[in-house]
């Protein structure tokens, strides 16, 4: 497929701002909001921290409710996820070279996906890559809020 010339322009003179949703994620073998939800809650049961009850019950709610009341639990357990790639991750698909075909628009690109696919290529190519959230003044750090928006950019 053949990229519009008024596309190349715009990446051409810094004009090109492309934002990249979940579904370039997918692709790649992240989990939708829900399986990453979803996941964290098996997490919880496992670690029985919830019953398979309250599991069963939270998996009804909004995906990004339910993320925040894994957050919650897990504080109130002083307990840390070593990592979320687990949750966020299905099953990698390495083939995948999306991320390294939209990196050569060279662009500005904005995501609000909780994966680092794009910023290990971003990085990889020298680039610099900066979260929205270190720019954000928190209304209550010790409850973490800037950390759920979830979005950085490359320049």
């Amino acid at each position: 497929m053949k990229i519009p010339q008024s596309i190349l322009d715009a990446a051409h003179s810094g004009k090109l701002v492309v934002f990249i949703g979940a579904g370039v994620s997918r692709l790649a073998g992240g989990r939708s909001w829900a399986g990453y939800a979803n996941s964290k809650l098996e997490y919880l049961q496992k670690k029985k921290y919830i019953s398979f009850y309250d599991k069963e019950r939270l998996s009804a709610l909004e995906p990004r409710k339910i993320l925040s009341i894994c957050d919650l639990i897990m504080q109130e357990q002083h307990h840390r996820f070593d990592s979320e790639e687990p949750f966020i991750i299905q099953s990698k698909n390495e083939n995948c070279s999306i991320y390294k075909n939209l990196y050569r628009l060279k662009a500005i690109y904005i995501t609000t996906n909780y994966d680092n696919f794009f910023d290990q290529v971003a990085e990889g190519n020298k680039a610099e890559v900066k979260s929205v959230a270190d720019l954000l003044i928190c209304p209550n750090p010790a409850l973490n809020y800037c950390r759920k928006l979830l979005m950085s950019f490359a320049v």
